[in-house]
């Protein structure tokens, strides 16, 4: 059973982020949040959301190193 506490009501700065963006932008972004991105060759890359990059989404994609920016309506497609 999880504690709660008032600690867990207080959102950190890239939650808070998240949140921002996801109003913002009228889009689902979340961590741990699955994306399909087209990028502007027409390559298509799947990605995890695991943070944020100021504005932008940090993203992990399958089968690269490291993370990428991300524009969060910039050719992607939330899967959920």
């Amino acid at each position: 059973m999880p504690r709660w506490g008032r600690a867990s009501l207080i959102p950190n700065e890239e939650n808070a982020m998240l949140y921002t963006i996801s109003k913002r932008h009228g889009v689902p972004a979340k961590r741990g949040g699955k994306i399909k991105f087209t990028d502007i060759e027409g390559k298509t890359f799947f990605g995890t959301i695991i943070g944020t990059v100021g504005s932008s989404l940090k993203v992990k994609f399958k089968g690269l190193v490291g993370t990428r920016p991300i524009h969060p309506e910039w050719n992607v497609e939330y899967l959920g």
